[in-house]
């Protein structure tokens, strides 16, 4: 691509590309083709692609301490919404739990007997629904860093969720630069093909544009979407958790409670993405940069520069995944 100059919107002409038969693909894309880069040829800007954003929020068990540990508590229950970029409400909604959960309107209630099941079908849920963006809150420090980590100790599942067949899902330990705490030590978590877009780390990340003074999700609802009560935080303990899980009253209408507080989580983040225009903002900051979506939300501002003439200067190559 940086070699021919291109960025944006490509045309493929007819008869010099070949649409690999299931058997070949390398990738989970809905379409896989192969093409000489020398044949690609750029296309009038048609806009933004209507990208597929998923967010989502995990349940785990906890300890007396209010600690959860993946090497010890399990993985409860995970809740996704999913949106096309610019649409407010989510055309899919979706929990998993662990053991029964009671119905819940307009939301697919999926229930597995063991963790291990529920989590292969959540990352086959991934695969299909085939998000272009990842989003949540905190889900870089905690929620795919857990999910990595519980699977590994439950060694029946190897955490496949990008879009290259083959790839693992897996975490490093980066500094990350923030407006308003300066450097501090975060999780990365690469997934090849997709983007992830951790909303606790983008707006202390922009603090001059939110200036909060606390970024925790509750704080953030209330100061920046309003008052209204399907715009807040619900309050759930984690001590109401594990009652609500595996207390002796414990059944599917207690977890059906549950899975509503997680489905609130998944929810808020769509909100402040649509709000604040925050995936349509890092595009065009991209297009004019000539620099890929994933590097605006890499753990340096270098990374933000390393656009395709910089790039091109240095004689360098920047990864499509």
């Amino acid at each position: 691509m940086s070699c021919q100059d291109l960025g944006g919107w490509v045309k493929f002409p007819a008869k010099k590309y070949e649409v690999m038969p299931d058997a070949e693909r390398q990738c989970r894309t809905q379409i896989e083709i192969e093409i000489s880069h020398d044949e690609v040829v750029t296309y009038e800007d048609r806009g933004n692609s209507p990208l597929r954003v998923l967010s989502f929020d995990i349940e785990c068990m906890y300890d007396t301490e209010n600690k959860s540990v993946p090497s010890i508590h399990p993985i409860i229950q995970i809740s996704n919404m999913v949106v096309r970029m610019g649409e407010s409400e989510p055309f899919l909604r979706a929990i998993f739990t662990l053991n029964s959960c009671d119905l819940i309107e307009d939301v697919y209630v999926c229930s597995y007997s063991s963790e291990s099941k529920l989590l292969e079908a959540w990352q086959d849920f991934i695969h299909d629904v085939d998000p272009d963006v990842l989003t949540g809150f905190n889900i870089l420090n905690f929620d795919l860093w857990f999910i990595i980590e519980r699977a590994q100790k439950l060694a029946t599942l190897n955490v496949e969720l990008s879009r290259s067949k083959g790839s693992l899902a897996k975490h490093v330990n980066y500094n990350f630069y923030s407006d308003r705490y300066g450097s501090r030590e975060g999780r990365n978590v690469q997934i090849p093909g997709r983007v992830v877009l951790d909303l606790f780390r983008h707006l202390p990340r922009n603090h001059s544009t939110f200036k909060l003074q606390n970024y925790g999700l509750k704080d953030v609802a209330k100061c920046l979407l309003g008052d209204g009560p399907d715009s807040q935080k619900m309050d759930l303990s984690y001590q109401s958790i594990t009652e609500l899980q595996e207390g002796p009253e414990a059944n599917g209408a207690t977890r059906r409670k549950m899975a509503v507080y997680c489905l609130q989580d998944a929810r808020l983040p769509l909100k402040l993405l649509h709000k604040y225009g925050i995936v349509e903002g890092y595009l065009q900051k991209g297009k004019e940069k000539q620099v890929p979506f994933a590097n605006l939300l890499g753990p340096s501002h270098a990374l933000q520069e390393l656009g395709v003439p910089n790039a091109r200067a240095s004689q360098a190559v920047i990864s499509d995944f």
